[in-house]
């Protein structure tokens, strides 16, 4: 790796890690401090905060081999941000969303291996109806994932523009 891949790499580290900190800091609040169950009103009833241990998956669906699927999905995009940093030209927007995945994945990961469940806290909602509750690793990996494919469809969009001139000439 060149010199300016390495400082690269460092910062994105730094930002996976200040991502997983800041995940289990609240996390670790919320243990200690809210009952399982209970709801606290931050903005009527729209946003509330409530502990729920999560050993599902995203939304708390289950199914058999959870764990294993977690571990290979960490490492494939682990891979996919190694592959991107060894690039000529690297995207930024690219670094940023591998980065929010895997600092999320890591956030997630780590609550199954120590706690045996994911804690989540986070619950939004309309009239009583009410987005599945999350913490900062699942929104960390949300953003991550929509940036990615912001950035892909953008990209796709100037190949076939690009195309098309071409054609055209």
């Amino acid at each position: 790796m060149k010199k300016k891949q390495v400082i690269v790499f460092s910062i994105y580290v730094l930002f996976i890690v200040a991502i997983f900190i800041s995940d289990q800091i609240t996390k670790e609040i919320i243990r200690n401090n809210v009952e399982i169950g209970e709801r606290i009103q931050l903005i009527g009833n729209n946003v509330l905060i409530t502990h729920v241990e999560n050993d599902g998956i995203a939304f708390g669906l289950k199914f058999p081999g959870i764990q294993y699927l977690s571990y290979i999905a960490f490492f494939v995009v682990l891979w996919l941000l190694i592959s991107h940093i060894k690039q000529e030209k690297p995207r930024i927007s690219n670094y940023i969303a591998f980065s929010l995945i895997i600092a999320g994945a890591i956030g997630n990961l780590f609550d199954r291996f120590i706690h045996g469940s994911v804690t989540d806290m986070i619950m939004v909602g309309i009239k009583g109806h009410y987005w599945p509750i999350f913490n900062i690793a699942d929104s960390a990996v949300t953003v991550g994932v929509v940036i990615f494919l912001i950035v892909g469809y953008i990209d796709g969009r100037k190949e076939e523009i690009n195309e098309e001139e071409i054609i055209e000439e």
